[in-house]
């Protein structure tokens, strides 16, 4: 009798091993999908009346640039913008001298490429730093774009386009400009709050 009874209760724990034990469906825990989020190219661009990559050929910005944001800060203007594969910003240093500072482009990272140190990704980076050692840093998604920069830009910085700007918890970093649909925007500046803090 006793033997039954082991018997019974190993084919017990096999069947629960095999089977799983559940108090019901399961669904998969809440992801952040991708599939949900508006994707730059999807983001309405805003016109840019002295574009300055006009004069540069489609080759340097991966294909005809829709800007997306800027920002202005003193002299200084920041752009953003996104193609079919790519997304990218520059800096003008001085508005009354349209040379451009520091240029990064990014690809959109394919399938299993990239990393993801911000929400909304993955993403794939680049960074440079012009000749007065202003540094910028580009994390570039389908997503969204996020600048590290250590420029200064004032607290009352204007911007126009779908654009955020905050304080970076990159020490190295004064501010971070975040590119994208609202949604992500709040995701990436919430992320970024709670790690300065």
């Amino acid at each position: 009798m006793a033997g039954k009874k082991r018997i019974l209760v190993l084919g017990a724990a096999i069947v629960l091993a095999l089977t799983g034990c559940t108090n019901g469906p399961s669904e998969p825990p809440p992801a952040e999908s991708s599939d949900r989020l508006i994707p730059l190219s999807e983001i309405d661009p805003i016109s840019v009346a002295d574009d300055p990559l006009a004069e540069h050929d489609d080759s340097l910005t991966g294909g005809s640039p829709k800007f997306l944001a800027e920002v202005k800060s003193g002299t200084q203007r920041i752009l953003m913008y996104a193609n079919k594969t790519s997304c990218g910003f520059l800096t003008i240093p001085h508005a009354d001298r349209p040379a451009i500072g520091i240029h990064l482009i990014s690809q959109w990272p394919s399938e299993r490429e990239g990393n993801s140190p911000y929400p909304a990704g993955p993403y794939n980076s680049s960074s440079g730093s012009d000749s007065s050692r202003t540094w910028a840093s580009l994390a570039c998604s389908r997503n969204a774009m996020v600048i590290e920069y250590t420029g200064s830009l004032d607290t009352d910085a204007e911007s126009r386009g779908n654009v955020s700007v905050t304080r970076a918890a990159d020490p190295r970093a004064a501010s971070l400009i975040v590119v994208g649909s609202q949604e992500v925007r709040e995701m990436i500046t919430a992320r970024v709050s709670t790690e300065s803090s």
